[in-house]
């Protein structure tokens, strides 16, 4: 029993360390899967023009 609760509290640390530095990214960097989707659009629609 100690060692699942050990377990769930290193997990739950780890996920919210993640949260956190993802919050962070988002917020330096905007959200990083649309840039790189409009950046790929942009590109695509550059070829076309």
């Amino acid at each position: 029993m100690r060692r699942a609760v050990r377990l769930l509290g290193t997990f739950l640390a780890v996920a919210g360390a993640l949260t956190l530095l993802w919050a962070l990214v988002v917020w330096q960097w905007q959200d990083p899967f649309t840039a790189l989707y409009t950046k790929w659009e942009q590109r695509q629609l550059a070829s076309q023009y």
